[in-house]
């Protein structure tokens, strides 16, 4: 697609650039691939002008085109370029190998005579054919792009506009962590640090034939292509038992309070503190700081108790009581979670809102004697 510049004759044509045409059918269009056209006059159905100014100009003819490229693998051959009254961008007349002609939106440097096609296989890229994402190079510049497949073009469809494609987000496996260890007798402590497993009994997947178990509560996004080994295949109930088990994990149903651990400033007030603090999973220390709940949780044990101090403390008790009436009660399963995986870095000042705060507690810590 050409541009055309003026000789500066005139002011006006001196900084003037058009779009040249003379390489356009200057005919009528393919009859068969027309439809009738009405004015509308910036009037809406009911015959009332909703967008002034509008009317006039000349009579025109819709194009009907062929958005959707569907003939498959059939190669087609450019029969001229032609103007679109209807649209910005210039349209093409290709005739397939069978006879059958359609328009397609023009892209630059196709010409007549070029051979195109549409495929759902890997074709070469190149101006006029057309071919889903996943046969198609990373970085390709493309146009008439489909939101949904079979829908037809709908990005990037006026003249000068494009798209990149930059990458891929599909073709991943996803993947639960299996272990042979028996964690139904520590299913509480599992549960403490943040991991839920299901009993999927024995198979191929373990060469020894021992009972395994998968992991619910993690799913690992996996590269097919870093896979060494096929694994066996899960029992049609068994497979059943275990999605609808991550699918309850990923709808939310479980309510969990997450205590964290804190730390203080290095000095010898920290080297004091540590000696009766536990950095662990599992840990018995509530801190205020670095603690959360869901809303709906915090609303079903009436949130933080009216107290002058120890609020916090409050909260994880009543917690702690509900999980032990609500589990298994309507499908929800109330947890107390205490990790060291969330740490924090308080505020180690002596003076704090109460005395029996974490500032008291520190200056008891790092009183001599």
């Amino acid at each position: 697609m050409a541009l055309k510049n003026f000789k500066p004759v005139t002011p006006s044509l001196r900084q003037l650039v058009i779009v040249d045409r003379s390489g356009l059918w200057k005919g009528k269009p393919v009859k068969q691939l027309t439809e009738g056209l009405t004015q509308k006059g910036g009037r809406n159905n009911t015959g009332r002008i909703t967008a002034r100014y509008q009317g006039g100009g000349h009579k025109r003819t819709y194009r009907v085109i062929d958005f959707k490229r569907r003939k498959l693998d059939v190669v087609a051959t450019v029969e001229r370029l032609e103007y679109d009254p209807n649209r910005s961008a210039f349209i093409a007349l290709v005739r397939y190998e069978d006879g059958e002609m359609s328009y397609i939106l023009a892209p630059q440097r196709l010409a007549a005579g070029d051979k195109i096609v549409s495929s759902a296989k890997n074709i070469d890229v190149k101006p006029g054919n057309a071919m889903p994402f996943s046969g198609m190079p990373i970085g390709t510049i493309v146009h008439n792009v489909e939101l949904k497949p079979g829908k037809g073009g709908q990005i990037a469809r006026s003249a000068g506009t494009y798209a990149q494609f930059v990458g891929r987000d599909g073709g991943w496996l996803l993947g639960l962590q299996l272990t042979s260890q028996d964690h139904d007798l520590d299913a509480e402590q599992e549960a403490a640090a943040g991991r839920r497993w299901i009993d999927i009994g024995a198979g191929a997947w373990d060469r020894g034939g021992r009972r395994s178990e998968a992991r619910v509560n993690r799913v690992l996004r996996i590269d097919p292509g870093s896979v060494r080994r096929d694994g066996a295949v899960l029992d049609e109930q068994v497979f059943a038992a275990v999605t609808e088990a991550v699918r309850a994990v990923a709808a939310g149903r479980d309510e969990a309070l997450v205590l964290g651990t804190v730390d203080v400033r290095q000095g010898p007030l920290r080297q004091a503190w540590l000696r009766g603090y536990r950095h662990e999973e599992g840990h018995p220390h509530v801190h205020g700081a670095n603690l959360g709940l869901p809303w709906s949780l915090y609303e079903a044990v009436g949130g933080f108790p009216p107290v002058a101090e120890h609020e916090d403390v409050g909260l994880a008790e009543a917690v702690r009581a509900l999980a032990g009436e609500r589990d298994g009660g309507d499908g929800r399963r109330v947890r107390v979670i205490a990790t060291d995986t969330t740490r924090v870095l308080t505020s180690s000042r002596l003076e704090g809102r109460t005395p029996g705060g974490f500032s008291g507690y520190l200056k008891a810590v790092g009183r001599p004697g």
